[in-house]
């Protein structure tokens, strides 16, 4: 991935944390790259953050979560969000999966853990990407379930809508400055 960096570390973070507020309100955040043995892991971890909005609009399906993921997976491009902080292991919050196309930035996941929503951390991921993404001098796509809250979430962050499906909705930031 474009500027990919992360930290070396030790031990394995754990995956799909148990997270309290306190123990987590300082948290830094850390990227390492998944491995195709990370599958599972991401899907559960995938399952967890869609299963809400998918059940919303009555589109839940373990095959079809499976499926979609496995179809863009390429662990050269997807990377762990990881929480760090002094009082506890780091904890594997979320992922990201982005890869370069000729004209632009595709943004094919961003998750997290629904026990880490809320407190800033998907914002610092975005803000990583937009860096990336004005680094490059490429636009950033991405594409979101309809009715999900992400919707917002993307238009907060300069994302127009740009296209949509029966079930997506297609966006896209221009780079920054």
């Amino acid at each position: 991935m474009l500027g990919a960096r992360h930290t070396p570390h030790s031990k394995e973070p754990n995956t799909v944390p148990s997270l309290t507020a306190s123990s987590t309100h300082a948290a830094a955040l850390d990227y390492h790259p998944a491995q195709a043995t990370d599958f599972e892991d991401l899907l559960s971890l995938r399952i967890a953050a869609m299963r809400e909005s998918l059940e919303a609009i009555g589109r839940f399906d373990l095959a079809r979560a499976r499926s979609r993921l496995a179809a863009t997976f390429k662990p050269e491009h997807t990377y762990w969000i990881v929480a760090c902080s002094k009082e506890r292991e780091p904890c594997r919050i979320g992922f990201y999966a982005m890869q370069a196309e000729a004209d632009h930035l595709m943004l094919q996941h961003l998750y997290l853990h629904p026990s880490a929503s809320g407190r800033g951390w998907g914002a610092q991921v975005m803000q990583r990407l937009i860096d990336e993404s004005a680094r490059a001098k490429l636009p950033l796509r991405v594409c979101a379930l309809r009715d999900s809250r992400s919707n917002g979430f993307y238009t907060a962050h300069g994302f127009v809508r740009t296209g949509e499906g029966e079930w997506d909705i297609e966006y896209e930031r221009p780079p920054s400055p």
